[in-house]
């Protein structure tokens, strides 16, 4: 064979090896080349909630020229997973919170399609209770709410009175869907036996947070002959704390050796607290008093006498408190104008030591005249040291209306609420017709927009005014907020059988309402709870 010949062998041998595959090919098969054909885009992406915290989502089946490998999940234009199939679940979401979503198909050489269109879903609301509302039958007899607290993380802690048979401090703790906390009590509830007569009668009227989180309650305890101030502090799980008062948890303290309530209580920025309510002083009747405990809950000898103050003067019911930031602390109630023979709402002003604060109208005491008996039961300080005090006014016999008044820092009516009214400063309102209408409690709103909260006609009640006094309207069609489904700014709600009242509110840092009291089932009272949206419709579940 001449070389010519031999390198065409060679080039022959060559390309029939090349067309076998190659060395080593072993298979017969052809290659199939490099792929970048993308698969086609996934269509009919769907997504719905599942739950408070998980969204569902499912799509059509992508085309490959050869297979598609799987699938990328896209929330709010960030990778979060990849799946082989055509559904997929996000899960961790927050509750009431909107997601958008997109998914690309890709296949073995990592080919990826363009994202499809964008889809956006919601998980679900948690709302509160089954409808907004939530009722507790804390004992199988009688209970009721009179105070409130929200804590940071927002849990709701409900003090009151619950029969046992004997009548006792009662506490519960409810998560932020109204479910009982069950790390707290037993089940969400703890009861406490305060007092040392028997067959006592004790209550619970006020609670209130410190900085670690415990829970400070405050009210009245039957003694063997007597009811004294009663203050009871609880850890965060619900138990007595023993490091307060004597072991036990309890303190118990005596003012005239008669009937002594506390109606409100508030922690210093400083740990010491403060319980203002009234004494009964036999042959001359009630007298505003408080008295401040050190943390350890001993009296602090520094406030008063003794740790004790008792207004020897006029009648006046202490029924609500503030602390002001300067220390000085304000109380509203209930006090006896002689000159016009009619119980009227009253505010007074302390130092920070226990003395009245004579730059306060003068005296220390300010009773706001409306020509007509009223009661003062609720406070709210502005940011501003404007005082806002709600109540009730008897507007005709056996007719009360709503009634609020905002003082200025020196104890004067703040003429610019409720400007155009009939007295400037003051403003009344009937939250039904021909009804029994009192507020309880009253709270501001972070825009200052003012909520009362109470009763009308045996129905959860709540007025919203506006930071002029004015109602909470939409009247002329032309507001873009209101309150109430009437825009008219007024909320009843129907819980139980029989009456039902607000004795306590507080709004929530997301601007949602609290209000808790008791409804009653046509034979007992129970704890009951509603919470509202910021247009005052109830927090439903959706």
């Amino acid at each position: 064979m001449n070389r010519k010949s031999f390198m065409l062998s060679v080039f022959l041998v060559v390309l029939l090896v090349a067309g076998c595959g190659g060395s080593g090919g072993g298979g017969g098969t052809s290659d199939p080349g490099t792929d970048v054909t993308r698969p086609s885009v996934p269509a009919g992406l769907l997504s719905s909630p599942v739950s408070t915290t998980e969204i569902a989502l499912s799509w059509t089946a992508s085309t490959d020229d050869r297979a598609v490998t799987g699938y990328k999940i896209y929330r709010d234009d960030s990778y979060i997973a990849s799946v082989a199939g055509t559904t997929g679940l996000d899960s961790g979401l927050t509750a009431s919170t909107g997601y958008c979503y997109t998914v690309s198909a890709y296949d073995a050489a990592n080919n990826e399609s363009s994202q499809c269109s964008r889809i956006c879903t919601a998980t679900l609301h948690t709302g509160f209770g089954t409808n907004g509302t939530v009722v507790t039958n804390v004992t199988p007899s009688t209970s009721q709410i009179r105070g409130i607290a929200i804590q940071s993380d927002g849990k709701i802690v409900a003090a009151g009175r619950a029969d046992t048979p004997d009548t006792d401090f009662a506490v519960v703790r409810y998560l932020g869907d109204g479910t009982l906390d069950p790390n707290f009590g037993t089940g969400g509830k703890t009861t406490t036996n305060v007092g040392t007569g028997g067959a006592e009668t004790d209550w619970a009227l006020a609670v209130a947070l410190d900085s670690n989180g415990r829970i400070v309650a405050a009210g009245e305890a039957d003694t063997v002959s007597t009811q004294d101030f009663a203050v009871v502090r609880y850890g965060v799980d619900g138990r007595v704390d023993t490091s307060f008062g004597g072991g036990d948890g309890i303190v118990t303290t005596d003012l005239q050796n008669d009937t002594d309530t506390v109606w409100a209580v508030a922690i210093q920025t400083d740990g010491r607290i403060v319980a203002a309510g009234d004494t009964f002083i036999s042959g001359t009747g009630d007298r505003l008093s408080l008295v401040r405990y050190n943390a350890d809950g001993s009296l602090d000898t520094s406030f008063g006498t003794g740790g004790k103050v008792v207004n020897t003067g006029m009648i006046i019911y202490g029924h609500a408190m503030k602390i002001q930031s300067d220390g000085k602390i304000v109380v509203v109630g209930q006090g006896w104008n002689a000159g016009a023979v009619e119980y009227q709402l009253a505010v007074v002003r302390y130092n920070s030591n226990g003395t009245l604060d004579t730059g306060f109208n003068g005296t220390g005491l300010v009773l706001v005249d409306i020509g007509t008996k009223s009661n003062g039961m609720a406070i709210a300080l502005q940011p501003d040291g404007k005082i806002i005090a709600a109540g009730s006014a008897q507007i005709g016999i056996g007719n009360d209306d709503f009634l609020v008044t905002r003082l200025t820092t020196t104890g004067s009516l703040d003429t610019a609420f409720n400007a155009g009214g009939f007295i400037p400063g003051i403003v009344t309102t009937a939250a039904g017709t021909a009804t029994t209408d009192r507020a309880y409690a009253v709270a501001l709103q972070a825009d200052r927009k003012i909520v009362a909260a109470g009763t009308c006609a045996g129905d959860f009640a709540l007025i919203r005014y506006n930071p002029d006094g004015s109602l909470d309207t939409d009247a002329d069609s032309t507001s873009s907020t209101w309150f109430g489904a009437a825009k008219n700014g007024i909320v009843t709600t129907s819980l139980g059988a029989n009456t039902d009242e607000i004795w306590s509110m507080a709004i929530q840092s997301d601007g949602k309402i609290v209000a808790a009291g008791f409804s009653n089932d046509g034979i007992y009272n129970h704890f009951a709870v509603a919470r509202y949206l910021s247009d005052g419709s109830l927090d439903v579940p959706y």
